[in-house]
């Protein structure tokens, strides 16, 4: 295999022994995809890896599709065989696939071209597709697979899912590239003359096609930012000024606002214009809000609630008797679930609501926020505005990545994983300090 692919070539009359022509087959039906071109050939000691660049999301199904093709595979066993006989070879096996990784990887590329937006699933907007269904030719999540394809026979796996666990590259501070006056006029955020108050951000959320959902405690309104930080919609959510709100984005165009106060979910619609829509009752707290898939997470005091989208289908996940729910993070995979205890540290549990981890870390005061950051960590923000890196099993603590030299008192904060960007809402000062961040010993300029 490495021997071929250091002098590959595929204009080459030379003869080829069985293995070259395996792989010259195998790299062909990647060659001839349109927008799909193999970039590099990287060998190490023990294997080789191509590397594949996908310009359109087409190409990306494309790839994804022959990779996963019959003809593909065959090959593969073939090649298998063919490196089985070579006697210098003590270790060998042949896997296509792409990575969540590598789909992230190509949605920024593409972004920056403004070619595409993602690949997500089509029904949940903000979960990645990893399967195809080649009975009804579709590219879906795993919720979609176990509600609607449970009985298709050509479910194939096509997004590998990533070792988390080895996920350690540490974030840092590029720069920061503002502390912005939410009440100037065309700085951050054009306060309405209508505004009751100075504006009051207590949660800042980013939609999937990059606008921002600031949450205006001061003037009891939900607001919407464009990417360039305009104002473009706002409208009245008038029980959050006496509570402790959340919100998050639940798919559909849809988001939802709760009231810890009123025990109120409270529907938006934030395509276009925001359009407020119906309202739920609970029978009981409500503080925090996450949503992965069909399964929307509700925090109470002491207890994880999780309903279907529409606030149905109640059932108790969570549950202990000394902590406030105020925020909750769902890992990318829906395997974790992350909630900062305040000073009880920030405890992980999995999906079928089982106690994984506390951590409790010296470096840090009370935990109050965390977003997940896509590449299988967690940013935790304590109650003295330091913001700390932890792993994907919530064990250990990678690094601080603002520190208290920054002088930040957020009360919330959220991560742009299309420009790399750090948003954060100073609740009594005003302000929203943003800044650009870049993975350790990474140069790339995010603009």
């Amino acid at each position: 295999m490495k021997d071929y692919t250091n002098n590959l070539s595929f204009d080459s009359d030379a003869p080829v022994h069985s293995t070259d022509q395996s792989v010259h087959r195998l790299l062909d039906y990647i060659n001839t995809i349109k927008d799909c071109r193999i970039v590099d050939v990287l060998n190490t000691e023990d294997c080789v890896n191509i590397k594949i660049h996908c310009f359109t999301c087409k190409a990306v199904e494309d790839f994804l599709k022959s990779v996963i093709g019959n003809e593909f595979q065959r090959e593969t066993i073939v090649l298998r065989k063919c490196l089985a006989m070579q006697e210098h070879i003590k270790v060998h096996d042949v896997v296509a696939s792409c990575s969540s990784e590598s789909i992230e990887n190509t949605r920024k590329r593409l972004d920056k071209r403004a070619s595409t937006t993602d690949f997500t699933c089509r029904k949940h907007r903000s979960t990645q597709c990893t399967w195809y269904c080649s009975d009804d030719d579709k590219f879906f999540c795993s919720t979609c697979k176990d509600s609607n394809h449970r009985s298709c026979i050509g479910i194939k796996q096509v997004v590998s899912e990533r070792s988390y666990e080895k996920q350690n590259q540490s974030l840092v501070v590029k720069r920061k590239i503002g502390k912005y006056n939410i009440r100037i006029k065309n700085l951050f955020m054009n306060r309405d003359d209508n505004d009751k108050d100075d504006c009051r951000i207590s949660r800042i959320r980013i939609l999937p096609d990059g606008n921002i959902l600031l949450l205006d405690n001061g003037s009891s309104r939900l607001k919407k930012l464009d990417s360039s930080y305009n104002v473009v919609s706002h409208c009245d959510i008038p029980y959050v000024f006496y509570s402790r709100p959340d919100m998050c984005y639940i798919g559909d165009d849809r988001a939802v606002v709760c009231s810890s106060t009123d025990r109120i979910i409270q529907y938006v619609n934030v395509s276009g214009k925001l359009k407020l829509e119906h309202t739920v009752k609970l029978d009981h707290k409500c503080y925090g809000l996450a949503c992965h898939g069909d399964t929307l997470y509700v925090g109470g005091f002491g207890t994880i609630y999780t309903y279907n989208r529409d606030c149905q289908e109640k059932h108790v996940l969570y549950n202990t008797n000394n902590a406030y729910f105020f925020h909750i993070a769902v890992s990318d995979d829906g395997e974790r679930i992350y909630i900062p205890t305040g000073i009880g540290g920030l405890v992980t549990i999995d999906n079928k609501g089982n106690h994984l981890f506390t951590l409790k870390h010296g470096q840090w005061y009370e935990t109050s926020d965390l977003c997940i950051v896509g590449d299988g960590t967690v940013l935790v923000l304590d109650t003295e505005g330091h913001v700390h890196q932890v792993d994907y099993n919530g064990k250990q603590v990678l690094g601080t990545v603002v520190d208290k030299s920054m002088s930040l008192r957020t009360t919330s904060m959220c991560f742009d994983r299309q420009r790399c960007r750090l948003f954060a809402a100073e609740y009594v000062e005003n302000y929203i300090p943003v800044f650009q961040l870049q993975h350790h010993n990474n140069d790339t300029n995010i603009n």
